[in-house]
């Protein structure tokens, strides 16, 4: 078999799990409108990043600064409104029956830095309560140079 035809049947095995991939990917996109919403919080006492943010979640950011869930949440309550995140544009997704990994771009134009677009992954896991998000990791996209 060759490479393509591996890849193939990778991909057509994501839909033999219990859901299709584009039902999982439609609903992680809607959890990351919510989270990205959420950032800064609209509400004082939103609850929807503590319910769907894993207890030992784990937050390594742009500069490879490591937070857990507590504190992602008190971080992010002095973002300005406005700046956080747009929604993933190419959200990937590869679901291994209950853990999904997930891989997409995103911009977030309040981070006040020359490249405000971000590469990211993460883990989620689909739990009796719901998607649960594991970790997400971002990386700055570096601005294209002009020869």
């Amino acid at each position: 078999a060759s490479a393509s035809d591996c890849c193939l049947e990778r991909e057509e095995m994501d839909f033999m799990v219990n859901d299709s991939a584009d039902k999982i990917r439609t609903e992680l996109l809607e959890l990351y409108e919510k989270w990205f919403k959420d950032v800064p919080p609209e509400e004082e006492e939103s609850t929807f990043l503590s319910e769907t943010l894993a207890d030992d979640w784990k937050y390594v950011n742009y500069y490879a600064e490591e937070r857990g869930k507590e504190e992602y949440l008190e971080y992010i309550k002095e973002v300005p409104a406005g700046s956080g995140p747009d929604l993933p544009e190419d959200l990937q997704i590869r679901s291994f029956d209950d853990i999904v990994i997930v891989h997409g771009t995103y911009h977030a134009p309040g981070l006040g830095l020359e490249g405000t677009d971000l590469r990211f992954s993460g883990a989620w896991q689909r739990t009796d309560r719901g998607w649960s998000c594991l970790l997400h990791h971002s990386t700055i996209i570096p601005a294209k140079q002009i020869d």
